[in-house]
């Protein structure tokens, strides 16, 4: 990650109502913007700027929410 890009967190899964196509639209429209995933998710796309983690500490999901610039949440509904 560049430290100097902005940098976009959301947390997701594989659910049709989290709305992952529309976050990976938008990854692929702001390629200067670092997008940090987290998430166990089966349909991760190829970008160059887009960073997957999964099965995070506590601590480590801490480190990601304050090295980030922003926090998306791009789910239709939650429930």
């Amino acid at each position: 990650l560049k430290k100097s890009s902005q940098i976009v967190l959301t947390i997701t899964s594989n659910e049709t109502r989290k709305n992952l196509n529309q976050l990976y639209l938008i990854a692929r429209e702001c390629n200067k913007t670092n997008f940090i995933i987290v998430g166990n998710l089966n349909d991760k796309l190829n970008l160059k700027n887009v960073f997957y983690f999964k099965n995070l500490s506590d601590e480590n999901l801490i480190y990601l929410f304050r090295m980030s610039n922003i926090y998306l949440d791009v789910s239709l509904f939650e429930g």
